[in-house]
């Protein structure tokens, strides 16, 4: 016969109980670490998209700027061409409609 008391809540066959709970506690215990880990990945990954975001909106910014700054200059471009486009058919029309011109 066995020295421990009968305890009609352990199966048959089992001597105590006591490595099935040890088993059962280390069971849980490797999830509770298996999710801590994984909680403090996902925070620290959290921390460096807030990073790459903000990093982001720097070059965003960058850019719009530069998009400004092309903007006017082409605008400026534009104009001078037109005024020289513009001065090559006065001179252009101004000569045929001179009558000492035509000969």
């Amino acid at each position: 016969m066995s020295s421990e008391p009968y305890d009609p809540y352990i199966p048959a066959g089992q001597p105590g109980g006591q490595p099935q709970r040890a088993n059962a506690t280390q069971k849980i215990q490797e999830q509770i670490d298996a999710t801590t880990a994984t909680m403090r990945d996902n925070i620290n990954k959290v921390a460096e998209r807030g990073d790459n975001l903000e990093n982001l909106q720097g070059k965003t910014d960058g850019l719009a700027e530069s998009a400004q700054s092309f903007r006017r200059g082409a605008n400026q471009v534009r104009k001078k061409m037109w005024w020289k486009v513009s001065g090559y058919m006065r001179s252009t029309c101004s000569l045929y409609a001179d009558p000492s011109y035509r000969t």
